[in-house]
């Protein structure tokens, strides 16, 4: 499920049988490998007490195997760089080391697997602390119908016995504790500035490389070819970088082809779709940089969200010669309340969801609305798009990462129905199938219904939409910003906005997937010709202090015009209702009946 994982087995032989590899070998050029979509978190089980040949432990292996691969792709830069610049440059590459010796940084920690018994009492004294308590746990519970709530006589070969694995959750909670006391305690060098000498444009910390004349430095290295499959031009306009984004920025060309006998896809910067952008009449000049994050994935992982045994046990509740009636007789009260215990086929299962969805859905679902894929990985999700497509696209992508099908009445507007029913079905809930081949074509398409995390689930999306002139990093750290404003509404799965206006200025809006605010936005949208451009803001200025007096209730007289005026909705109605009057081309009785359906959805949530 984790294409480098899948090259790295048919590349070094170490992992598949012979014709699996060379099946993996024969796939032809294998696109799926150049979209990021490989976690910065492993878990895994190995040998206590592992050591290689030279006495290093596995975490001191994995460390110097990170920082060696780094290295090697760093260094292939840099003599790439001095190749292509001569000799005219001296000292250009003087915060090289000390630049690309500070990344990555990689933490681990083994966590020894101890007895049963011995667990048990550790986690019984708070040690490692668990959601919820251990009276509360699903472990507990687990041990209690099997040491207390099932007579030994009824007892056969099925009962689930007492095994080292039987307690993985309190492993898994353990390892996760120290895990972050090793993050918290991390030793890190000083940081070392170079006194006078220019940051680097992206990220502000490090200093650009050059030299002295660093100015003619990037105005050579603007003119280079790289390879013959590049543009000439890598770095464009008058931005100079430090060594981690050069680094960043040419690698595809010089390092990674050795490796994956393949070019780097022609992925359009900015300053191409603005090019493109204005090339056309009546085009608006924006774009859209979409960020999404899986809601609470924290305590999916850790256990706390496993399903209900009411949900998973068959039979019927009121039939005790079944599963679940036999479930719910022995245990008493609260019996529809148990969870199952956190265990590796639940971690496989979950990673297995994850990993589907970023390979086989995401890229497709942003191709689907003329956007560009950065990053994909398990929840997590970095697109740009069209400015008019992105709140369509962020509906489509929290759906099918739900495996929830759009088509029924009200689920989805009509332009998401039509994208998604071209690219899956939906045989059943948390199931998608893909109807279009991924990565390379059509070989790429798994041919049966995949697994995604499922309805119980939500995600929440940020989207930050720019004038294509601004900064990309300000339109990136905006749809940041806003998937952060996204997880502040009330029970998560929403959606936030900003427009970032060239003023500075931010304006936008959250609310939940489920609140309809996506189909009056679907609205403005299919009727923008029928509306004023000034509609919004007319709206909006005379709508902000009836809400600031609801939320703050700062001046009395305020809170008496309320109270004599009437409730929320009745004044969020006249006002919307005014508007669209004077801001309008509907006619009277459509503009009362949109009125009266936005304000329901406007007000559904206060």
């Amino acid at each position: 499920g984790v294409p480098l994982i899948d090259w790295f087995g048919s590349e070094k032989g170490q992992l598949w049988p012979e014709e699996l590899r060379a099946s993996y070998k024969n796939r032809g050029v294998r696109t799926e490998l150049l979209t990021p979509n490989l976690p910065n978190r492993f878990l895994a089980l190995v040998p206590r007490n592992w050591k290689n040949e030279a006495g290093k432990s596995i975490d001191e292996v994995a460390k110097a195997a990170v920082r060696e691969a780094w290295e090697d792709i760093a260094g292939e830069v840099h003599d790439a760089v001095q190749k292509a610049v001569g000799e005219q440059f001296p000292g250009w590459d003087r915060f090289w080391n000390a630049q690309t010796a500070r990344f990555p940084v990689a933490d681990f920690i083994v966590h020894d697997w101890e007895e049963t018994a011995t667990v048990l009492e550790s986690v019984k004294k708070g040690e490692p602390p668990l959601h919820g308590g251990w009276e509360n746990h699903p472990l507990r519970h687990a041990i209690e119908w099997a040491t207390r709530k099932i007579p030994d006589s009824e007892k056969d070969a099925r009962c689930y016995p007492f095994n080292p694995g039987f307690v993985w959750a309190v492993h898994y909670a353990a390892t996760e504790w120290r895990f972050a006391a090793v993050k918290s305690a991390r030793p890190f060098a000083p940081w070392t500035s170079g006194a006078g000498v220019e940051k680097d444009h992206l990220d502000g910390r490090n200093e650009v490389l050059g030299g002295k004349d660093h100015d003619a430095f990037w105005n050579a290295m603007r003119g280079v070819r790289w390879t013959g499959e590049a543009p000439a031009n890598l770095f464009k306009g008058r931005q100079e970088y430090g060594a981690l984004t050069t680094v960043k920025r040419l690698f595809p060309f010089v390092w990674l082809p050795g490796k994956l006998d393949t070019g780097p896809p022609r992925f359009d910067s900015v300053q191409d779709i603005a090019e493109a952008i204005e090339s056309e009449e009546e085009s608006d000049a924006h774009y859209a940089i979409l960020c999404m994050d899986g809601d609470d994935m924290g305590s999916w992982v850790g256990g706390s969200r496993t399903p209900l045994w009411k949900n998973i046990l068959s039979g019927s509740s009121e039939d005790p010669k079944t599963p679940l009636g036999y479930f719910r007789a022995k245990w008493g009260k609260q019996w529809d309340t148990v969870r199952a215990p956190l265990t590796p086929s639940f971690h496989a299962a979950l990673s297995e969801a994850l990993g589907n969805y970023s390979l086989y859905c995401a890229g497709q679902i942003i191709d689907a609305f003329g956007g560009q894929l950065l990053y994909a990985g398990g929840d997590d999700v970095l697109a740009m798009l069209p400015a008019d497509q992105a709140v369509d696209c962020a509906d489509a992508l929290q759906l099918v990462f739900r495996g929830i099908d759009p088509s029924p009445q009200g689920r989805a507007s009509r332009t998401v129905q039509q994208k998604l029913s071209g690219l899956f079905t939906f045989p059943a809930p948390g199931f998608v199938r893909c109807l279009k081949g991924t990565g390379a074509g059509e070989h790429c398409r798994p041919n049966w219904p995949v697994m995604v995390p499922g309805p119980h689930t939500t995600a929440s999306i940020g989207i930050a939409v720019g004038h294509v002139r601004s900064p990309m990093q300000d339109v990136i750290q905006g749809a940041r910003d806003a998937e952060r404003d996204a997880k502040k509404v009330s029970g998560k799965g929403a959606l936030a906005l900003r427009i970032l206006k060239r003023s500075g200025e931010a304006v936008g809006f959250s609310a939940g997937f489920d609140s309809g605010a996506q189909g009056i936005w679907a609205e403005l949208t299919e009727y923008r010709e029928t509306l004023s451009s000034r509609f919004i803001h007319r709206f909006l200025r005379k709508l902000k202090p009836v809400l600031a007096t609801v939320r703050d209730g700062r001046a009395a007289w305020e809170a008496d015009w309320m109270t004599k005026t009437g409730d929320l909705r009745t004044v969020v109605e006249a006002e919307l209702l005014e508007s669209l009057k004077q801001q309008s081309g509907f006619a009277r009785e459509e503009i009362q009946a949109r009125a009266e359906r936005w304000t329901h959805v406007l007000t559904s949530s206060l």
